[in-house]
């Protein structure tokens, strides 16, 4: 995984799960995750974001969580065909085939009332 610095490094473990199972990433594809804490590559935030991942894997993630609002920063990072879960609410545009899954914690973590 690719982690970005971001100012929200305390991101919840929920979130993260929640975004990874709404991109579904196929097996093997690289995800890369803005504003959290540990990874395999860190990357610094900023307008050139999206370059500093395609060093990393040239031919884009697979997908991508975007803790960060870096929403159309980071889009570019994402291969033709990817998925990136946007757990702040954003949901695109995207082009090349990019399906914006938007998401957040809040309403999945909502309690449920009984029928």
């Amino acid at each position: 995984m690719i982690f970005h610095r971001g100012p929200d490094a305390s991101t919840a473990g929920l979130t993260a799960r929640l975004a990874l199972d709404a991109i579904a990433a196929p097996r093997g594809g690289t995800v890369a995750v803005t504003g959290a804490a540990g990874a395999d590559h860190v990357v610094e935030r900023g307008a050139d974001v999206a370059a500093r991942i395609r060093t990393l894997v040239p031919g884009g993630v697979a997908g991508l969580v975007d803790g960060s609002w870096q929403a159309a920063e980071v889009v570019p990072a994402i291969a033709d065909g990817g998925t990136p879960g946007e757990v702040r609410g954003w949901s695109g545009p995207a082009a090349r085939g990019i399906r914006v899954r938007p998401g957040r914690t809040v309403s999945a973590a909502r309690p449920r009332t009984a029928p």
